[in-house]
């Protein structure tokens, strides 16, 4: 795995085709520094102020980290077929899903008069959203292996 040398990488890219277990180490790193980045807790006013709020960061990593890496063992590892390609195709569609699942929760949530202003809601609104949707990631992949299996 390169993580400097661009020629090198594109040296390699050009007269080779990355094995599985090289791409799904590109795609977890690139992950994982996408969570970290793109986290608030960078930011001048800091988001993570309270203990509820670093562990939903936490969580959320952690999911998110596990979703990847149980999907690419459940495809087949470095002898799986077309890891990347299935993986972002299938969490395009289902984080359009997750998206309208979390609007309808949040709005039912709301409704039952329960305060996202308050840490502890906001944090059990955030792990059960994030165990259901680590769940549903694992489980579609695993389907998507099972059916690409007994086609072959």
């Amino acid at each position: 795995m390169v993580f400097w040398n661009i020629e090198k990488l594109l040296k390699q890219l050009s007269s080779q085709k990355l094995t599985q277990k090289e791409l799904f180490f590109y795609f977890f790193g690139l992950t994982l520094i996408e969570i970290i980045v793109s986290n608030p807790f960078l930011s001048q006013e800091s988001y993570l102020s309270s203990i509820f709020q670093w562990f939903d960061w936490g969580i959320f990593l952690l999911c998110s980290l596990i979703s990847i890496g149980v999907c690419f063992i459940s495809n087949g590892g470095n002898q799986g077929k077309d890891f990347i390609e299935r993986y972002i195709s299938i969490q395009f569609v289902m984080t359009i899903r997750y998206s309208v699942f979390i609007l309808f929760s949040a709005i039912i949530v709301l409704l039952c008069g329960f305060n996202f202003e308050n840490d502890r809601t906001s944090l059990i609104f955030s792990i059960v959203c994030y165990l259901i949707i680590t769940f549903k990631e694992i489980s579609n992949f695993k389907y998507l292996v099972n059916i690409s299996d007994e086609i072959y």
